[in-house]
């Protein structure tokens, strides 16, 4: 089975705390770190998984939902 973890798309202007997809004071925009361990300790268990960073790539929902429709058909 594949594990997907996925940053989700940024939406302009809407706020969260600084442990999502927001930006911080400094305006800059915080790499998923969390993220990252997690696929790491997946990884390191044997587990067929990938990381996705959607703000990273500038991608958005429609993108998210053409990713989840083909790894679910997979």
């Amino acid at each position: 089975m594949k594990t997907l973890i996925i940053n989700e798309p940024f939406v302009k202007d809407f706020c969260r705390t600084q442990r999502w997809a927001a930006r911080t004071r400094g305006r800059a925009l915080r790499a998923p770190d969390w993220l990252a361990y997690a696929t790491a300790v997946l990884e390191r268990e044997g587990e067929d998984v990938e990381l996705y960073d959607f703000p990273a790539e500038g991608w958005g929902k429609d993108k998210l939902r053409d990713l989840v429709q083909k790894k679910s058909q997979m």
